[in-house]
Order: C-alpha cells, then sequence, then structure tokens
C-alpha cells in the first residue's frame, strides 16, 4: 500500500523541524506566556502539530479533548481516527473541503465554521498548491478562502494572529510541470514590481540583495527566494484590504529529494496586526496608496531572504541530523493515544 501524505508527516524529522523551530515560535508571539484560546488547523489523524503545541503549553486539554481547537476534515472516517489515534481529539471537528465551509455556507458545518471565529493561530498546512496547474479559475480556491478567513478575523473585531500557510512549490523540469500555473507566477512578478515602484523600503532591501533585477529576473535567476517573497506580498495584499499588516515573517522550504521524484514544501509564518493609516504628515506618507503603507514591513523579510535565513531544509543533507535531534521527540509524539470509546462516524448535515 503507498504511503500517504499522513504516514510521512508523522515521522518525519524535516517536518518536526517546522513545527519546533517555525510553528511553536510564532503561536508565542501571540501568546508568550499560557495555552492559546483558538486555534484552527486542517486535521490530519495523528495530529501531530496539535500534540506538539500541547506540549510546549501552547494548547491545553482536559484529557478528552484539546480545547479551542477547530480542525477541519475532508475525510468522514476521521472522525473515528480522532479517538484512536491521538492523545485527545479537537474540541470541535468540522468535515468537508475548508474552501468550501468558508466561501459556500450554506451547511451546518459551514456555519459553526464562521461561528468559531476569531482564531488566534490559523495552520493552512496545504499538501498541494496554492495555485496549482490544475487551477481554470481566476482566483484558486485556497485564496478565496485565504482572503475570507482575513474578512473574518477582520468583522470579528482580531487585532493580532498568527498566519501559518504551507503549500507544494517545487519549480519543473525539462520532465515536469512547475506546481504553480503560469499565470500565478506573473502575477507574483507584477506584484513585485509594483512594490519595487512604490514602496521605497522595500525597493531598497531588494536592490541590496538582488541588484539591479525585477520580478521576472528574479524568476528566473532565483526560484526559492522568488517564491517566498511573491507569496508574502500576495499575503499582505490580502492583509491590507482589511487593514492588517505583516509585523514579521519567517519560513523554512522543505526539500524531498529522497526518492524518484523531488517535491518541495514551502512554509511561510506571518505575525499578523492591524494598523491605522497614519496621517499625512510626511512627505513620504502622503498620496501614497493604501496597499502600500501597510507592506512597508516586507522590507524585513526581503532581508530574511537575501541573508539566507529562509532555511533550507533538504532530506538528502539534513535528514540524518534532524533524525537525532527529532526523532524520539515524533516518536512519542504518534504513540500518544487515549483508551477511549470510537463514536460512530458523523453523517453529513448533523450538528
Amino acid at each position: 500500500m503507498a504511503e500517504t501524505v499522513d504516514d510521512i508527516m508523522v515521522r518525519c524529522p524535516l517536518k518536526h523541524e517546522v513545527r519546533d523551530l517555525l510553528w511553536v515560535p510564532y503561536a508565542r508571539r501571540i501568546c508568550a506566556s499560557g495555552p492559546l484560546r483558538k486555534y484552527l488547523t486542517l486535521y490530519s489523524p495523528p495530529m501531530m502539530d496539535i500534540k506538539h503545541l500541547h506540549s510546549k503549553g501552547l494548547l491545553r486539554s482536559d484529557g478528552e479533548s484539546y480545547e479551542g481547537v477547530v480542525a477541519v476534515t475532508y475525510k468522514e472516517e476521521h472522525y473515528a481516527e480522532a479517538m484512536t489515534k491521538s492523545g485527545g481529539r479537537p474540541a470541535l471537528l468540522l468535515s468537508g473541503n475548508i474552501n468550501h465551509l468558508l466561501t459556500q455556507p450554506d451547511s451546518d458545518d459551514a456555519r459553526r465554521l464562521r461561528g468559531e471565529f476569531p482564531f488566534q493561530v490559523i495552520n493552512l498546512d496545504y499538501t498541494k498548491s496554492l495555485f496549482g496547474q490544475a487551477n481554470r479559475q481566476s482566483v484558486s480556491a485556497h485564496l478565496e478562502a485565504i482572503e475570507e478567513i482575513v474578512r473574518l478575523q477582520h468583522r470579528a473585531r482580531c487585532d493580532e494572529f498568527a498566519l501559518l500557510l504551507t503549500t507544494r512549490s517545487e519549480q519543473g523540469d525539462s520532465h515536469h510541470r512547475n506546481q504553480f500555473t503560469r499565470r500565478f507566477l506573473r502575477d507574483l512578478s507584477q506584484r513585485i514590481d509594483d512594490n519595487l515602484g512604490q514602496n521605497p523600503e522595500f525597493a531598497q532591501s531588494f536592490r541590496r540583495h538582488f541588484g539591479p533585477a525585477d520580478g521576472r529576473a528574479l524568476l528566473r535567476s532565483r526560484y526559492d527566494s522568488f517564491v517566498p517573497l511573491g507569496i508574502a506580498k500576495l499575503v499582505a495584499g490580502i492583509l491590507a484590504q482589511h487593514s492588517y499588516e505583516i509585523a514579521s515573517a519567517d519560513g523554512r522550504l522543505l526539500v524531498r529529494d529522497g526518492g524518484k521524484h523531488v517535491r518541495s514544501l514551502l512554509h511561510l509564518a506571518f505575525h499578523v496586526r492591524g494598523a491605522v493609516l497614519p496621517r499625512t504628515s510626511e512627505l513620504r506618507v502622503l498620496g501614497r496608496p493604501r496597499a502600500f503603507y501597510f507592506e512597508r514591513t516586507l522590507a524585513e523579510f526581503v532581508d530574511k531572504i537575501g541573508n539566507g535565513s529562509v532555511t533550507l531544509l533538504k532530506e538528502s543533507a539534513d535528514r540524518r541530523r534532524l533524525q537525532t535531534k527529532h526523532g524520539r521527540r515524533v516518536r512519542e509524539l504518534a504513540m500518544q493515544t487515549l483508551n477511549l470509546p470510537v463514536p460512530e462516524p458523523k453523517t453529513r448535515g448533523q450538528t
């Protein structure tokens, strides 16, 4: 039987490095002491993110469920697995495609999910591309859902939260296509160029690290720098529509090159906060487009990318080292279970 993504993730030391050194610190930015009140995640049966955040004191458990945790699963059988493969269950486990639940709110689970906002940490750990080759829409379903998440956070008057975003990102070669559509990559390139023309802080940092290149040139020459920067620029634009800015951003690129095909996963973390446009008391602010003011902090992320701080993790180079570092902890988390009765799978439409 072929391994599932869950099978790989449950024991992967590179993935645990992402949980430990990216997700945990960004959750702590929101809740420096004590547990989170609300956490939204995409559910997988091992619940490794939930169990690890709990082990770090960031989630509270009553012995049967993790308080404040809302998880969305696309498989009905996960209701039973949540009881048998983890040290508890989410406080609320909803069934369906999260994109549909957010953008097509015509089911009980969709209404329940929307009623749970706001969240302090939102973990969108996608197993596929943010805007993949199969997409024929003008805007991908993932991006529509992210925009709706930000709108719901703002509607609920959330001033600060962490957004954790994972997407397939490998670049194509003579045998395989890019994960992202060409149209999406062109859009990211144009967004970078817009910031170069309108955002002095961004442009100064970009020129310092990448010289006279523009977005298209960066795409051709430094793909692994282009993609995190372009997606961060896109997220910043979505946030700016609702008066949010990125207080800080970081990332990890996880490359699975141990098998027949190379697979890349880009992990990005954003500390998001509400911002207010300043009075136009300075010439550099006067008349500048609204979005570019909220995106001014992206210059710091450009510096991180240019300095190589968006760490590259490769199976071929890092697996043995990280297995020594995390192997025991990964096994402990994977084995955490409770001997609880297994509920009947919930049928669609039940509340």
